[in-house]
């Protein structure tokens, strides 16, 4: 499954990703392309491949989030103060033991977030569908908010990610933001770039970490078992 935005920019053909399969030894897996969701395709991908491996129809997906910009302008992403910076990052999703468990996904969307101007009407559009997506994820898991022990979230600046996690109903001194000034924001690679970086730095055992891919207007959330 790939994520990415750069499909969408004409940057990658079908030849290129059929021949990088068949290097890997993966001719017989079934490509699956994300790019609607933009900086949140992640989450996305993310939430379909979990739900492919929950039903039976997958035992493994090889998720991969990699992105580029195309033109000098997309570096900068005026709205939220932000530089943006080329990556990738992946992961595996299965049906295997694993550091890592997926508790639940959860995405929505609210484009009127799109149209909107006055930055109120923003931040209240922001705030209401986040709390409630964040509700009901926690709930399918079957966890409260205090048993979060880190939010990990996309590489924005730390102004908007602590406005973004308070509008969750949660501590903004959760949110890991360690690799804002090292890495950036890299497009939708951000999450598992942090995670990684969250592991290596010495994460404790047996606790509660939720993810958070956003874009403009779309959230895709992830609460996970660290073991």
């Amino acid at each position: 499954m790939l994520a990415s935005s750069t499909i969408g920019f004409g940057q990658i053909e079908n030849t290129e990703l059929l021949r990088l399969s068949e290097r890997f030894g993966l001719s017989h897996a079934t490509p699956i392309g994300v790019s609607a969701a933009e900086c949140a395709n992640f989450g996305t991908a993310l939430h379909l491949a979990r739900t492919l491996v929950a039903s039976g129809e997958a035992r493994t997906v090889l998720l991969v989030t990699t992105d580029a910009c195309t033109t000098p302008e997309q570096r900068l992403l005026r709205q939220v103060n932000s530089v943006v910076s080329d990556g990738a990052a992946s992961c595996l999703i299965t049906t295997e033991p694993a550091r890592i468990e997926i508790l639940a996904t959860a995405t929505a969307t609210n484009q009127l977030i799109r149209a909107a101007t006055n930055p109120d009407a923003i931040a209240a559009l922001t705030r209401r569908t986040l709390i409630g997506l964040v509700n009901d994820v926690l709930s399918r898991a079957n966890i409260d908010r205090d048993q979060i022990r880190q939010v990990i979230t996309n590489n924005i600046n730390t102004e908007a990610l602590r406005f973004m996690t308070l509008s969750a109903g949660l501590d903004h001194n959760l949110c890991y933001v360690d690799n804002v000034a090292d890495f950036a924001h890299v497009h939708s690679a951000d999450n598992l770039l942090n995670l990684q970086s969250y592991l290596e730095d010495g994460a404790a055992p047996d606790q509660i970490v939720l993810t958070i891919s956003h874009a403009f207007g779309t959230w895709a959330l992830a609460p996970l078992r660290l073991h």
